[in-house]
């Protein structure tokens, strides 16, 4: 706390930022416009501000272990300059053109004397900048008034946006007859689930220290040897003739033994991208997946699924953390407050006992956020309404986010009948 509040004192309210090692200290005053005068007494150096009508006047004497310029950057107060000088005689100045802001430059040459600036404002106040309102996107056009230039940042209305789709939410038939088609998978099965955490991703990598995801593909720089124990015995157990089917009715493929997951990533482990042909036609397509992601992944998207259709359209379902995109070892927190969701909380396979859930707090007993640990791990239900009345051509599953790996385990086409009437 006292490192905080000694940074936001000498580097956020007077503005020192030494720069010690290209031989200059950077001084831009963060002053609230209101205030006449201002000063400090550091180890380094002596400096103090004092503001009289249109006059301003800084004062510098500095104690630096080595000489080092002393670069002041000021706002303008006004759009005029009568004169500016350093220690009576006239200097050079630089105006330097800033987000809804004019800036002046002095550079004061390194010297263990004291140095006096003096700045003396004519002419017009530049215009207050306007606090940006919700709903409104900013562009920045270049302004002039007098001798100042700016950057003034101008709101325009946001273009209206689609309500983004996260298929948390399984299919609701209302009274439709529904018949499912589970799409083989036996040629993409490239792994076992389980084995997510059992490689090391080791490429594509930086040379050089980083703080990046250990070799396990789970942790971070402060728990490098973090590693989760996934395990679907009861997946599965709960396989009938190579199908899971979900307390919902839903069959998946999938095989009792062996390897039942297709693993994408962008680590050179496994492929970036796989692709399934698809025939037929279908109301929609429910996808069971499983994989990572960290708190480095938080709010972007991480993969996506693309249903391609015969005549070139496609539909599209982005995986995007925490919306609808889970890691397989947890269980997010959410309270409504400080962690919001902008979907319904998707519907979560518990691997080791073949449980399907999306309230696990209640299915498992997780604590509230200290532990998010899912037993054996989980997989995924989501689901992509399509276009009845467009043939199918191919699904893709893509990984678009680095230190992530996103698996297909099941892929079912939905066909829905019309309704039955009594």
């Amino acid at each position: 706390p006292i490192g905080v509040a000694s940074r936001a004192l000498v580097q956020g309210l007077f503005g020192i930022s030494p720069d010690l090692m290209n031989g200059r200290v950077d001084i831009r005053p963060g002053f609230p416009a209101a205030w006449e005068h201002a000063s400090i007494r550091h180890t380094d150096l002596d400096y103090s501000y004092r503001r009289q009508g249109d006059v301003e006047e800084y004062s510098f004497t500095p104690r630096f272990a080595c000489p080092a310029d002393l670069v002041l950057s000021i706002p303008f107060r006004k759009d005029g300059i009568v004169r500016v000088t350093l220690n009576g005689q006239p200097v050079d100045y630089r105006i330097v053109p800033a987000v809804n802001r004019c800036m002046l430059e002095v550079i004061c040459p390194a010297s263990a004397q004291t140095s006096t600036v003096s700045i003396v404002w004519e002419g017009q106040p530049l215009p207050a900048p306007q606090p940006t309102q919700p709903g409104t996107q900013v562009k920045f056009e270049q302004r002039q008034q007098g001798k100042a230039t700016w950057w003034s940042a101008v709101q325009q209305p946001l273009p209206a946006v689609p309500t983004p789709f996260y298929g948390t939410t399984l299919p609701d038939t209302d009274g439709h007859q529904v018949r499912y088609t589970p799409v083989p998978m036996d040629s993409c099965w490239n792994a076992r689930v389980t084995d997510i955490f059992q490689n090391q991703y080791l490429s594509p990598r930086s040379p050089y220290t980083t703080l990046q995801i250990p070799a396990q593909g789970i942790g971070e720089w402060c728990h490098p040897q973090e590693t989760a124990d996934i395990n679907d015995e009861g997946l599965r157990r709960a396989v009938r003739a190579g199908i899971f089917t979900t307390p919902q009715g839903i069959p998946f493929h999938t095989p009792a033994e062996g390897r039942n997951v297709a693993f994408t990533t962008l680590w050179d482990n496994y492929p970036d991208s796989l692709y399934l042909p698809l025939s037929g036609r279908a109301d929609g397509m429910c996808l069971m997946l499983a994989g990572s992601t960290n708190h480095m992944q938080c709010r972007q998207e991480n993969g996506r699924i693309t249903v391609r259709y015969t005549d070139g359209t496609q539909a599209v379902l982005s995986l995007i953390n925490p919306e609808n995109w889970c890691p397989i070892e947890q269980d997010f927190f959410t309270d409504g407050q400080a962690f919001r969701l902008q979907a319904p909380r998707p519907y979560r396979v518990v691997l080791s006992s073949g449980a399907v859930s999306n309230n696990l707090q209640e299915t498992l007993g997780l604590d509230t956020f200290t532990d998010r640990r899912i037993p054996g791990g989980a997989a995924t239900l989501l689901y992509l309404p399509l276009d009845v009345s467009k043939e199918l051509e191919s699904l893709r599953l893509e990984t678009r986010a680095n230190d992530v790996v996103i698996g297909l385990m099941g892929a079912t086409l939905l066909h829905l009948a019309p309704k039955t009437t009594e």
